[in-house]
């Protein structure tokens, strides 16, 4: 008997134990997809300054007929879906864009030597893009941080294990329990904060660097 009352009391205790990590939500999928967002960023950031100094002229080029074909790719698959109000304003932004183009055509050779001149700038001086990297990386480790306090915060509210409850299934029905609002808008007050602060950083260093070259 005493045997049996000890099985039974594991029993219960490991119920317990795996109700209690059902209630938590998992967020492995979240932090995976943002830390490869910000890995992919990071590469492609990289990347550009050397793309940038190979081909400036074609880089602008292609980003101009970019702007026109997604416009007139929009304004096709609205029009396709009978959207016809998005379609208009698909027609709109595509007129907007020729006249655009229209107009900055003939001076993309001197924005393109323009480009290619402050690209050198920095290439002579390494301290800049070092700098940059340095910056990058802290602003990707504040973004994975700044993930870790969201999920806590939402998590705090009880709203990840209402979701939880609610998709698997449980006898509760799921209740609707929101998330605290203002807590959410603080964080994402300082994300933006900290990404212009981070990025604005860049861009004084990267100007003062310039200057010296010149």
């Amino acid at each position: 008997n005493i045997h049996g009352q000890q099985q039974q009391q594991q029993q219960q205790q490991q119920q317990q134990e795996d109700g209690a990590m059902g209630e938590m939500t998992d967020y492995t999928g979240l932090i995976y997809l943002t830390l490869i967002a910000a890995a992919s960023s990071f590469i492609l950031s990289t990347l550009s300054l050397s793309i940038m100094t190979a081909c400036p002229k074609f880089l602008i080029q292609l980003s101009l007929l970019f702007s026109l074909g997604l416009s007139l790719l929009m304004t096709t698959v609205s029009f396709y879906y009978q959207q016809y109000i998005a379609g208009a304003f698909g027609i709109l932004f595509f007129l907007l864009a020729c006249c655009y183009a229209c107009c900055v055509w003939r001076r993309i050779p001197f924005a393109a030597a323009n480009l290619n001149t402050g690209l050198t700038a920095v290439k002579m001086n390494g301290g800049v893009f070092v700098t940059s990297v340095v910056i990058t990386v802290v602003s990707f480790g504040y973004l994975v941080i700044w993930m870790v306090a969201l999920v806590g915060v939402y998590d705090a509210t009880g709203a990840g294990a209402a979701i939880t409850s609610a998709g698997g299934g449980g006898g509760g029905g799921g209740e609707n329990v929101q998330p605290s609002w203002g807590y959410l808008v603080l964080l994402l007050l300082a994300l933006y904060w900290t990404q212009q602060v981070l990025a604005n950083t860049i861009h004084v260093i990267v100007a003062g660097g310039g200057l010296k070259w010149w």
